[in-house]
C-alpha cells in the first residue's frame, strides 16, 4: 500500500488516526487495510475494510503496520456481525433470521460463535456476543 495525499475535501474535522493531530485537505493521508475487527457504521458490506487517516506518510505507514500486524479471522469478522444484529433486536433470532441479517451463512454463524467462545473462554458464547441469551436449538 502506497500512501497517497487525497484532496477529496475532508474536511477542517479530521484527525490524524495516530496522533490525533488536525488535518486539512492539504496534507491528509488515507487508505483502508484490511481488518477483522473493524464494523463499518453504515454499510455491512464494508466491514473489515478499515480506514485510516493520518497526517503525514510516516504516520500512515505506523498505522498500517500497527493494524497490519494483527491477523484477519473471518470469524472475528462474523462475530462481530452478528453481535451488531443482535445487539438491535430485543427478542432471540432464529438461525435463518440472523443469516438473513448479517449476510452469513449458518456455516460461519456457528463457526463465529465458537470462536467468540474461544476468545473468551470465561464465558460461554451466548454471553461474550450482545444480545439475548439463546432460547432453544435453533434461536440465537
Amino acid at each position: 500500500m502506497t500512501p497517497e495525499t487525497n484532496n477529496s475535501g475532508i474536511g477542517t474535522a479530521a484527525r490524524c488516526d495516530l496522533c490525533e493531530a488536525p488535518i486539512t485537505d492539504e496534507h491528509v493521508f488515507c487508505t483502508h487495510v484490511r481488518d477483522s475487527s473493524y464494523l463499518h457504521p453504515h454499510d455491512r458490506h464494508l466491514d473489515g475494510d478499515r480506514p485510516l487517516t493520518a497526517c503525514s506518510a510516516e504516520h500512515l505507514n505506523e498505522l498500517i503496520k500497527k493494524v497490519g500486524a494483527r491477523p484477519f479471522a473471518n470469524e472475528e469478522l462474523w462475530a462481530g456481525k452478528m453481535a451488531r444484529v443482535l445487539a438491535a433486536h430485543s427478542q432471540s433470532l432464529s438461525l435463518y433470521a440472523l443469516a438473513m441479517e448479517t449476510g452469513l451463512t449458518q456455516d460461519q454463524i456457528a463457526q463465529a460463535a465458537f470462536w467468540a467462545g474461544r476468545a473468551e473462554p470465561s464465558q460461554p458464547a451466548s454471553e461474550s456476543l450482545p444480545g439475548p441469551a439463546s432460547t432453544g436449538p435453533e434461536q440465537v
